[in-house]
């Protein structure tokens, strides 16, 4: 998600911040969902130990906040694709309301990792030019587009039809 608008509304410099809040309520909110999904109690358990490694992260490295986190996005979004996939197998024989979102949300962060994951390695090597760099993000910005066409379309399939025909 790109906040680069924010430099018009208020006066800062640095918006990274609002990413790591972004991750980490991306994270909370998804492991509920599959905790609903799955039905396993050991997501809570998951949730408690990332969230716990991310705040010793901050309370060691306070600094951190300000600067971009490829180990917290890393394993946040991991272990959501680690959900997504659990519940592919679960889910393989059988038809499920929210088949397609998960597909969306496998593919979008699957790729997600793989641009924001490598972020501190590919700038600090200097192995991408500025223009790389916005490829890279408006890369992320469609793929995320495609997340909410696709959330849109389980929408429309399993709800919206339903209220119509009745």
């Amino acid at each position: 998600m790109n906040a680069s608008f924010l430099k018009y509304i208020v006066p800062i410099k640095n918006n990274l911040f609002l990413f790591h809040c972004y991750y980490i309520l991306q994270f909370v909110i998804l492991t509920f969902f599959y905790k609903e999904l799955l039905k396993q109690k050991w997501v809570y358990v998951i949730l408690v130990i990332v969230l716990g490694i991310i705040a010793f992260q901050f309370i060691q490295s306070p600094g951190i906040f300000f600067r971009y986190n490829p180990l917290g996005v890393t394993i946040t979004q991991g272990f959501i694709v680690l959900y997504s996939v659990l519940f592919f197998y679960k889910y393989l024989q059988e038809n499920n309301e929210f088949l397609i979102i998960n597909i969306g949300l496998f593919f979008y962060l699957l790729s997600s990792i793989l641009i924001f994951a490598s972020g501190n390695l590919v700038f600090n090597m200097a192995l991408i030019t500025e223009y790389g760099y916005h490829l890279l993000l408006n890369l992320n910005n469609v793929l995320y587009l495609g997340l909410q066409f696709l959330i849109f379309v389980a929408w429309w399939k399993n709800y919206y039809s339903k209220k119509t025909i009745k």
